[in-house]
């Protein structure tokens, strides 16, 4: 089965005062430029969702705009499983640089046509949505959910099947989330610049 790899990049980052897929890591990439690059040895193509203007060293990437802006990664989501370009789409939040393409690689071993799959702890804990593994299958639970203004990924996840994959808590750690200048400064150094 083909797998597509989805970035969204939709987001207003009120909360960090800057475009976060454009803030740069100590490599010299920025975190859209980082997950790009942990994406593409794992799937078969790579979509910017959220209408961000790609500005990345790395090519073959498309870009869709959201269907519904303003609606929060719910709509990325629902802009990517309606694409019609693949059956199933690894979906990861551009701010999330610390994920690596050993650990995407474990929610790709475990491909559904019929099931979400998302990542758990050791404690069993149920972890951020994102990243994920979508079926195009659901587009349709997602559109109605927008339609419904229920904008709750983890509601709409409970209303589905899904597999969970069980990581280490420090497997679990590069899953976190950028939102905010202090999330910078708590990881200086792995930021190039800290705005």
């Amino acid at each position: 089965m083909k797998i597509a790899g989805v970035i969204l990049a939709g987001g207003e980052s009120s909360r960090m005062g800057m475009n976060k897929s454009q803030i740069v890591l100590r490599n010299g990439r920025t975190m859209l430029e980082q997950m790009i690059a942990q994406l593409q040895p794992i799937v078969d193509e790579i979509i910017v969702a959220g209408g961000t203007e790609i500005n990345c060293s790395l090519g073959g990437v498309k870009s869709l705009s959201d269907l519904h802006p303003h609606c929060g990664p719910i709509s990325g989501i629902e802009t990517a499983l309606t694409s019609n370009y693949t059956d199933a789409y690894l979906i990861v939040a551009c701010d999330q640089p610390l994920l690596t393409t050993s650990l995407l690689a474990k929610l790709i071993s475990e491909v559904k046509k019929t099931a979400l799959v998302y990542f758990k702890d050791e404690s069993g804990n149920c972890l951020d949505p994102f990243p994920g593994l979508y079926p195009s299958i659901f587009s349709i639970n997602y559109s109605t959910a927008i339609a419904d203004q229920n904008f709750s990924i983890r509601r709409i996840a409970a209303s589905l099947p899904t597999e969970w994959i069980e990581i280490s808590n420090e497997e679990a750690a590069q899953l976190k989330s950028f939102n905010t200048p202090q999330d910078l400064a708590d990881y200086s150094d792995l930021f190039l610049i800290n705005k």
